[in-house]
C-alpha cells in the first residue's frame, strides 16, 4: 500500500490535501464567525453582512427594551394588568425568545390574546429567590450559596389568566405554540410552580421583585412616608387583589 504525505485540516481525518498538490495562497478569516474566505471580495461581502445583522439586532433590541422599560414603570398593578392586555404582542416577542415558539407566522403576533382573571400579591421584604431573582440580582438555591442575597424585596402571590392564539380568519386555535409561563419571560413577572388549566388557563405561583418594578416601587415609598408623616403606628401593608373586575380589586397601593 503506497503511502504519500499529506496536509490535514486540524484533527480532522477526512480533509486532507497530497503535498504534491497543495499550494500556499492567502486567505481571510473572520475573527467573528471563524470563516475562511479565498477572495477579499467575499470576505468584504461577508463583514457587510454580518454588520448589518448585528445593527439590525441591536436596534431591535432596543426597540424591546424601551417597551419592557415602559412595562416595568407602570404605578399601580391595575396598570400592569391592563398593559399586559393592551399589548399581547410583546408577550409574544418573549415566547418566541424562549424555547417553546418553533417557526411562528407572522400574523402569529397579530391574533394573541391575554386576559388577567385572577392577580393576588403581597409584598414581602424577603421575597425567595431560589428560584427567580430581580433583572440585576442572582438566584440562590436554599440559600447555599454564602456570597449571596438569600432574598430580596419583592411581591409574592398568584396568577391566573387566558392565553389563546386565532387564526387569520378569527377561529381559535385548538392548541397554542407556546407554554404559559413563557409569555412573561423575562418580563420581572417571575412565574414559579403551576400549569395549564381548562379552556386555555393557565395558574402559577409568581415574584415580582422590587428592583423591576421602579414605578410601584417609587409609589410604595410614598405611601410609607405618608404614614410616617402622619404619625400612624401601624405600618402600611402592601397587598393587591384582582378577581376580574377593577371595581372590586382590593387595591392597597394606589396614591
Amino acid at each position: 500500500m503506497p503511502r504519500i504525505k499529506a496536509y490535514k485540516n486540524g484533527t480532522s481525518k477526512r480533509q486532507l490535501i497530497p503535498v504534491e498538490t497543495a499550494k500556499v495562497s492567502t486567505a481571510f478569516r473572520c475573527p467573528w464567525t471563524g470563516k475562511i474566505f479565498g477572495e477579499k471580495r467575499s470576505y468584504v461581502m461577508h463583514l457587510k453582512e454580518l454588520r448589518e445583522q448585528r445593527m439590525y439586532r441591536r436596534a431591535r433590541q432596543a426597540r424591546f427594551e424601551k417597551v419592557r422599560v415602559e412595562f416595568n414603570g407602570q404605578k399601580t398593578w391595575d396598570d400592569v394588568i391592563q398593559w399586559i392586555e393592551n399589548h399581547p404582542e410583546f408577550f409574544f416577542d418573549l415566547g418566541m425568545r424562549s424555547r417553546v415558539m418553533s417557526n411562528p407566522k407572522p400574523l402569529d403576533r397579530e391574533n394573541l390574546f391575554i386576559k388577567i382573571t385572577y392577580l393576588r400579591l403581597v409584598w414581602s421584604p424577603t421575597a425567595s429567590n431560589t428560584h427567580s431573582c430581580p433583572r440585576n440580582g442572582k438566584t440562590n438555591w436554599g440559600g447555599r450559596d454564602d456570597g449571596t442575597p438569600r432574598s430580596y424585596p419583592g411581591w409574592e402571590g398568584r396568577i391566573e389568566f387566558q392565553a389563546h392564539q386565532f387564526s387569520p380568519d378569527g377561529t381559535l386555535r385548538e392548541s397554542s405554540p407556546f407554554s404559559g409561563s413563557d409569555l412573561f419571560d423575562r418580563s420581572g413577572i417571575n412565574t414559579g410552580s403551576g400549569g395549564a388549566a381548562a379552556k386555555g388557563g393557565y395558574a402559577y405561583g409568581v415574584t415580582l421583585f422590587d428592583a423591576d418594578w421602579p414605578g410601584i416601587t417609587e409609589r410604595c415609598e410614598k405611601l410609607d412616608t405618608l404614614t410616617t408623616l402622619k404619625g400612624d403606628k401601624k405600618p402600611f401593608h402592601r397587598a393587591y387583589k384582582y378577581n376580574g373586575n377593577f371595581e372590586t380589586a382590593r387595591n392597597k397601593v394606589t396614591i
